[in-house]
Parts: structure tokens; sequence; C-alpha cells
């Protein structure tokens, strides 16, 4: 059985967004093979990034982890995002990051054909990249600034919903902020999400909850990232 994300906040401390874990204590308190320990936190780091991704970018679903068993259409949703007229996914933009007819593509997404090998390494680099890179992010960051909800946010604020181990360092437990964020403050966490990816969001996070806005809280620690939503504001 996978050692517990708990077992290792108890053991090892610090922050697997921010990989500042101390994995020789982990393995000194359960016993465990450091590889199963990092495994655990490489994955959930990983699921983290594709969260916060997919929360900022406004692509619910995408999956940005790059894992080789990441869903296709998910994948493709976190490289290229929605089709600018709607559709589920750029069927344009992927055809040519990926040097495919348009026509593959929509194969690949109705389940009627299967990339091969190559291919499908190469569209989950790309999903990741989205996501772990700053060029990648800007673009998502871009597209969504210049969406319908982009000029929401804009003008109305966001709602940040995150779910996670949170909490003042030495309480973490599993918790969900709901962040009421006005126009400004929308702008400062989409600027550093996109500067910073995840480590970003933690910093904004960190920043938030230490004012007066979130009871001043000066030691805000982000362990895991669970779900991520930027809502934009209808008023």
């Amino acid at each position: 059985m996978p050692v517990s994300l708990f077992k290792i906040l108890i053991h090892g401390g610090g922050s697997i967004v921010r990989g500042t874990v101390n994995v020789g204590s982990v393995v000194k308190a359960t016993g465990l093979p450091a590889s199963e320990i990092t495994d655990t936190i490489t994955g959930a780091k990983d699921s983290g990034m594709s969260s916060a991704f997919a929360g900022f970018s406004g692509r619910a679903g995408a999956d940005a982890t790059g894992h080789v068993d990441s869903e296709l259409r998910a994948a493709l949703l976190a490289a290229y995002g929605p089709g600018p007229r709607g559709g589920a996914i750029n069927i344009s933009a992927a055809a040519k990051g990926e040097g495919k007819s348009q026509s593959t593509i929509k194969r690949w997404i109705k389940n009627q054909a299967t990339p091969k090998d190559e291919n499908r390494a190469q569209l989950l680099a790309n999903a990741r990249k989205a996501a772990a890179t700053k060029s990648g992010r800007s673009a998502a960051i871009t597209t969504r600034r210049n969406s319908a909800a982009g000029a929401k946010i804009a003008k109305y604020g966001a709602r940040l919903t995150i779910s996670g181990i949170q909490g003042r360092e030495g309480y973490e437990r599993d918790r969900t902020v709901h962040w009421d964020l006005p126009p400004e403050l929308a702008d400062e966490a989409l600027k550093a999400y996109e500067d910073k990816g995840d480590i970003g969001l933690a910093d904004f996070m960190a920043d938030y909850a230490n004012t007066d806005a979130y009871g001043n809280l000066d030691d805000w620690n982000v362990f895991t990232f669970d779900s991520v939503a930027m809502d934009e504001k209808a008023k």
C-alpha cells in the first residue's frame, strides 16, 4: 500500500508543491524505500501542477501531467486548449503542434485511431510543457485573458477555490478555501501563476492568507494541491 501523503507530511514536513519535503526523515520513520516515497511525492506534485494549470487556464479537465496513462483528449486540451468557436479541442492548433492532419486529431479524440508510441510521447510532452514552462503558461493565460471569461475577471474579479492539504504550518489538513478576489488581486494571482506556476500560486496564497482578508496568518503552507478553480464573477 502506498505511503499516505499525511504520513509524508508528519515525518517529512515542508511542502510537496515547493519540493522541500525531507525524504530522508520519512524513510527513517517509516522504513520504506526512498524510491517509494519519492514516487508518491512526484505523483502528488505532478497532479497538483496539472490541477493548478487547469484552474488558471480555464481548461477544466485538462491533464498536463505528461503521464503515460493520461487520457488523450485531456492531454490535447492541456496542450492546445478549446476551439476558438466553442469546440472542445482546438483541432487546428493541435494538428499544427503535433504535425498531423486535422482528421487524424479528430480520430484520436473519437478513439477511432491510436497514435504511435512516439506520437503519444510527443503529445504528452507538449501537454506537460503547457504547465511546466513559463512560455506554456503565458500562452494559456493570455488566451484566457483574451476570452469572455477573462474580460469578466478583469472587470469584476474572481472566486479562487482551492482544495488540498494546507493550513498554518504544523496544522495542515485537507481543506478547501474560497477566496473572493477583486480585479486587482485576481490579476496578481494570474501573474504569480504565470511566472512561477504552482509555486507562484502557493506564494500568492501565503501572501493573501497574511492579510486582513484571511486573518493575518503569516505561516500558511500549501503541502499539496488537489483541485483548483478560478471562476470569473458575473458582476
